[in-house]
């Protein structure tokens, strides 16, 4: 996924005006079709990558800026503050709006899927898994309860059942993450095609990817932790 975003020439769907025209005007309809509000404003902030024969003489600031995935496909809440000087409280502060990040060269559906995170998340349910997601001390925790989740799995469980239930385990935990990307991709695809560019069997597989991506993580950490606790199991 990474290769995928770190394109210096566009591909044959570009993310570029026409693309971002079309598709922002249909994010506005489908948060209104969602919720009967008015959408809220979506900053874009266009990041096109160094090419890789240019890196060696681009500064180590610029290299680390270049090699930030994340500047060429993501999306950032922007909170109200209650007063100026104060800061934003994630959890209840009201929303004022979002930016997106895109590299004018990606596909078009990465953009509609940062869209699909604005979106979902001026839902009422959207906007709680957002808010959980967006915590960075419960997804800190919800890391360490996970590799223990999975490490006691497979200090009590007999068998080959124990690896299930880890990855059952540690899948649930990072319930947020994994909620918040499907129903970005879920919008995301619909904004698609209230646009009139339906996402193409080829774009659904790039955003499936950028989605097994994200359960990759859990997974690794049920294995291994599954595997350590299978080494004390066998002490026991």
């Amino acid at each position: 996924m990474a290769r995928d975003l770190y394109r210096t020439k566009p591909v044959a769907k570009p993310a570029n005006t026409d693309a971002r025209n079309a598709l922002g005007q249909a994010y506005v309809q489908r948060v209104k079709d969602n919720t009967d509000d008015a959408a809220l404003p979506v900053k874009v902030n266009q990041n096109v990558p160094i090419p890789l024969n240019k890196l060696t003489e681009s500064s180590e600031e610029d290299i680390k800026k270049a090699i930030n995935v994340s500047q060429y496909a993501s999306v950032a809440p922007r909170f109200k503050r209650d007063q100026p000087g104060n800061k934003a409280d994630i959890y209840k502060s009201e929303r004022g709006g979002y930016e997106v990040n895109i590299n004018p060269n990606v596909d078009e559906a990465y953009f509609a899927h940062e869209l699909g995170h604005a979106a979902s998340s001026q839902t009422a349910i959207g906007d709680m898994i957002s808010r959980l997601r967006s915590d960075p001390k419960l997804q800190r925790a919800l890391a360490i309860g996970g590799g223990l989740t999975a490490l006691g799995a497979g200090i009590i469980t007999p068998g080959d059942d124990d690896l299930n239930a880890a990855i059952l385990g540690t899948t649930a935990l990072a319930a947020p993450t994994l909620i918040d990307e499907a129903l970005a991709t879920k919008n995301g695809l619909a904004i698609m095609e209230q646009a009139g560019r339906k996402a193409s069997l080829g774009q659904r597989g790039r955003l499936a990817g950028g989605y097994l991506s994200y359960m990759a993580a859990p997974i690794s950490t049920a294995i291994l932790a599954n595997t350590l606790g299978n080494q004390f199991d066998e002490d026991i």
